[in-house]
């Protein structure tokens, strides 16, 4: 989908934003009293998205986040579920890739001096 889009330059996310009243809220939000108490302005976020072109399809994606944001919260309801999924990730994330740069660095260039 997104590679279409970027392909024919047919990404229009105010359009996307005008048929999906959660986005509508959010972009309200965003720049409307939402964050009034807040010392941080938010219209380079919305402007970002909604007039220079969301360049990284934030919009196009925001319902498969919500979707997948749904399905990992559910799976966080079964701790067995969620435990094993968590111990196997650590389990194949193999040794901390910077502790394996710096030997290889060592072992490649200061082991020679």
């Amino acid at each position: 989908m997104i590679s279409e889009m970027r392909l024919h330059n047919t990404y229009d996310p105010n359009g996307i934003v005008k048929n999906d009243n959660r986005l509508q809220l959010i972009m309200e939000e965003l720049v409307g009293d939402f964050f009034k108490s807040s010392t941080v302005d938010y219209w380079d976020i919305y402007d970002s998205l909604m007039n220079y072109g969301d360049e990284y399809f934030v919009i196009a994606d925001f319902d498969d986040y919500v979707k997948k944001h749904n399905y990992l919260l559910d799976l966080y309801k079964d701790k067995y579920i969620f435990l094993k999924m968590s111990l196997v990730n650590i389990a194949k994330a193999g040794y901390f890739s910077s502790d394996r740069t710096i030997k290889e660095y060592y072992d490649d260039i200061w082991s020679k001096y």
